[in-house]
């Protein structure tokens, strides 16, 4: 049996391949790997990769392969399923079983960053604990993420947004008649919703304040008004990761605004990875007003395999107006939309959601304690639902395993209460396939949306710290080659107090010459040619006090230089002239003068200046620029 080991961070994006401990580093495995596809991505096809099992059991020359998988459950169970669906296609005799690694998850994620955050704030280093990291905490805790409701007419768009918010908030008139982009923004913390209007610039042009159902039925008749920003509870969509964003985007065949069009394209082709949620009417979903948006949804989903289909949501609304007795059934519908969509647009394996919202809507209202018009009272139909296992919407729906069974443990315990009325508005509230749609949201942030934020944050925690790192080097080099400035004037200044020194011992040993008993012609030959020697050597050195650090060591060996040369053919011109009756004298003043020279040569060695920092702190500079 061959062991296949895969690790899949979703914060990193990074995945590991491993057959039997060792690392899969041919071709294809290492595609994945540079590419940092996601799990979701490289589990089907794509260029160059025919999809991991495929590519898995060409690569194995085995009958039985264990496949070891280490990462979180809710990536686990995509590879289960595939695998699953890979047997039951019969693509291969091999015997593959799975083997599941639990891996840090989002909360452990969340509470590390919060751990380094906190850390940082108690930092000795100044710029280390600022309010940088903090913001980044705070907007990963604290980040949107947009689901865009489009719809065609018709189709219940409006109710569908009130079933999730549980009450009346958006108009349910005629969707071509909606004008304005509502943006709801969840937050649990408030119990009433409010609201801010802006126009077609993002001008504020109507001040935040509590909002009801007529207030933004008066926004949207507002010509003026394009934008309605409203924030208040989603109360079954998780917000302890993330902030869910609702926004309602006016139909493309808007006849008030033409630009309506242009922003629901924009908002199906966006780059963000956020949840489109297309709402179909049960009844008619074959119309040509959806030609256009489902060529267009068509393309995206081919882009980037499983998560591309997972940001696409399909809810077929109104299920619980189809007929029995015509032969209306939610099997026949799931089908007629799935063959629909494929042959038509080229979409294989749509996320599918039967539902019916206004139930859902009514319910929930009810239980909260808002009051029900009549007209409410008579579509509340909870026998039906009871009753009729084909009304029963969440079982259809396009659910992962561990979906499904948060879904069912719901159920259960809805069955489980006493309170019999209480107990059927529960269940009701299950069968309508809208907490279904609320499921898949939530596994959705979890899945994709929550990591991609962690993996930004992480980025940008590492950005800062290597930039105040950097900038800490190169303070501190700063901070020591200071010292070393003044060194190198000090030795300067000490050189030329040498150079003096050795003028003032020239003239001396010039005058010791001028005192030797010695033909006075040649010693007033001698006497000018030194002169001039010693005038030529040392001029070129008068008056330097500060000199760049190049040229200063290029002084001080030159002038080591020319000393040395100029004892060396001095003394032998000294020797030839008093070689005979002033040798002693002519010797001892020599190595008097040589041992002054060598002392010069050892003092200036042992001082020699020190450059290499110039070039650590370019190497400095460099590193920072190296992205």
């Amino acid at each position: 049996m061959t062991e296949f080991y895969t690790e899949f961070n979703p914060y990193k994006n990074e995945t590991i391949f491993k057959i039997n401990g060792e690392p899969a580093t041919w071709s294809k495995f290492k595609l994945i790997t540079l590419n940092k596809y996601r799990m979701q991505a490289w589990l089907e096809k794509l260029d160059n990769w025919n999809g991991f099992l495929d590519e898995l059991c060409a690569a194995i020359d085995d009958n039985e392969i264990k496949i070891i998988f280490k990462g979180r459950k809710i990536d686990f169970e995509d590879l289960e399923y595939y695998v699953k669906e890979y047997i039951r296609e019969n693509k291969t005799d091999k015997k593959i079983t799975l083997e599941h690694i639990d891996a840090k998850n989002d909360t452990d994620i969340l509470e590390s960053i919060k751990n380094v955050v906190e850390k940082l704030a108690e930092s000795p280093v100044e710029e280390l604990n600022g309010d940088k990291f903090k913001d980044t905490y705070d907007k990963v805790k604290n980040s949107k993420f947009p689901i865009s409701v489009i719809a065609t007419m018709s189709s219940g768009k409006s109710t569908i947004i009130n079933s999730l918010l549980g009450t009346d908030l958006l108009p349910s008139k005629n969707e071509a008649c909606t004008a304005t982009v509502a943006r709801i923004t969840d937050n649990n913390d408030i119990s009433l919703f409010t609201a801010e209007c802006r126009d077609k610039d993002g001008n504020i042009i109507i001040e935040r304040k509590p909002a009801t159902l007529a207030d933004i039925e008066n926004y949207n008749d507002n010509p003026n008004v394009m934008y309605i920003d409203i924030e208040g509870s989603i109360p079954e969509i998780d917000s302890s990761s993330m902030r869910l964003v609702l926004q309602d985007t006016p139909g493309p065949n808007n006849s008030r605004n033409e630009k309506h069009g242009a922003v629901t394209n924009t908002i199906i082709k966006s780059e963000n990875n956020s949840v489109v949620m297309y709402i179909m009417n049960a009844t008619q979903f074959a119309i040509d007003d959806d030609k256009h948006l489902l060529e267009d949804i068509a393309k995206e989903m081919k882009k980037h395999g499983k998560q591309s289909r997972d940001r696409f949501i399909f809810v077929l609304n109104k299920c619980d107006r189809l007929d029995p007795d015509k032969g209306e059934t939610v099997e026949k519908l799931l089908a007629g939309v799935r063959k629909y969509l494929k042959e038509e647009f080229g979409i294989h394996d749509p996320n599918l959601f039967p539902v019916s919202a206004l139930t859902a809507k009514i319910i929930r209202k009810y239980l909260k304690g808002e009051p029900l018009t009549r007209s409410e009272k008579r579509e509340l139909d909870v026998d039906l639902f009871l009753e009729e296992e084909k009304c029963h919407f969440e079982k259809f729906a396009t659910l992962s395993p561990s979906s499904r069974a948060e879904l069912d443990k719901k159920l259960e315990e809805a069955k489980a209460i006493e309170d019999a009325e209480l107990s059927n508005y529960k269940q009701v509230l299950i069968h309508t396939g809208i907490p279904a749609i609320e499921a898949a949201i939530n596994e959705y942030l979890k899945k994709y949306a929550y990591p991609i934020k962690i993996d930004e944050a992480i980025k940008d925690f590492i950005q800062i710290i290597d930039e105040k790192n950097m900038r800490a080097k190169f303070d501190q080099k700063i901070a020591e080659n200071a010292s070393e400035l003044k060194d190198i004037r000090m030795q300067l200044k000490d050189a030329y107090r040498k150079h003096q020194e050795g003028c003032r011992v020239s003239n001396e040993f010039k005058e010791k010459i001028n005192n030797l008993d010695l033909d006075e012609s040649i010693i007033r030959d001698q006497k000018i040619e030194i002169e001039r020697s010693l005038d030529r050597l040392t001029e070129k050195y008068i008056g330097i006090t500060e000199v760049e650090k190049e040229e200063a060591e290029t002084l001080i060996t030159r002038f080591n230089s020319e000393v040395t040369g100029f004892q060396n053919a001095y003394s032998e011109e000294l020797k030839r002239i008093i070689e005979k009756d002033l040798v002693e004298k002519g010797e001892a003043m020599l190595a008097e003068y040589k041992s002054y020279v060598d002392n010069i040569k050892q003092e200036l060695a042992s001082n020699k200046i020190k450059i290499q920092w110039i070039s650590d702190i370019k190497a400095e500079i460099d590193d920072i620029m190296n992205f």
